[in-house]
């Protein structure tokens, strides 16, 4: 729709990158971001995809680096450590999303045996990351108890890191506030295991039950 209206695309693909398969050739998107983080890669270096005849204003002026789009000395451990995660994410990518599926599964299969009423908000979804609501629990009172526990999820999203408002993108959805204040986003990856699962799955059915105590006292 974009290419036929001569309109220039952008793709934010920095969770999907490393995680599913991206053929930039069946997807005609003209730029393309990603960063290392979420691949395992050091932190403060991404990456922009340009598709050929493109061409984008320099971030900074000064020098040629970075093919003149951003002066300045080129931060080479970080783009060689950038290299070496992603060479390892996307080597046997089918074998690291069977297994984190795995324990994708494994969540909501053990939510489904507890007493926690829950859903998960979307259908269409990376793998092991998905958003998460959990009924009659304020998301940002969840996330703060497990952090307190050694238990990092999110709250909305990484864009907004802080707030303890409802996440925009999902209301912008069409989800009811209510639904969006309950929901919490959960991400795991080939490093996680099925313990950590477990320990996951704890400690919201004892915040779970410690949340019902003091909502019925």
């Amino acid at each position: 729709i974009a290419a036929a209206r001569n309109i220039l695309f952008h793709s934010d693909a920095v969770q999907a990158f490393g995680k599913i398969p991206i053929d930039l050739e069946r997807t005609r998107i003209d730029f393309m971001s990603v960063t290392a983080h979420k691949i395992y890669g050091p932190k403060g270096i991404g990456a922009l995809f340009i598709r050929s005849g493109n061409k984008i204003d320099p971030l900074i002026y000064g020098g040629g680096q970075e093919q003149g789009l951003r002066a300045g000395t080129e931060n080479t451990s970080s783009i060689v450590g950038f290299g070496a995660a992603a060479e390892i994410a996307c080597t046997d990518i089918d074998s690291h999303t069977s297994y984190v599926n795995q324990l994708e599964e494994k969540l909501i299969r053990d939510l489904e045996k507890s007493s926690i009423e829950f859903s998960v908000n979307g259908t269409t979804r990376l793998p092991g990351v998905f958003n998460v609501c959990f009924n009659n629990i304020k998301g940002s009172e969840l996330l703060m108890n497990l952090d307190i526990e050694g238990v990092a999820i999110s709250y909305g999203s990484a864009c907004s890191s802080g707030s303890l408002k409802p996440s925009e993108t999902l209301t912008k959805c069409g989800i009811d506030p209510s639904i969006a204040e309950s929901s919490v986003r959960i991400s795991f990856g080939r490093l996680n295991t099925a313990d950590d699962i477990d320990i996951l799955i704890n400690k919201v059915i004892e915040y779970s039950k410690k949340n019902k105590v003091l909502s019925d006292g």
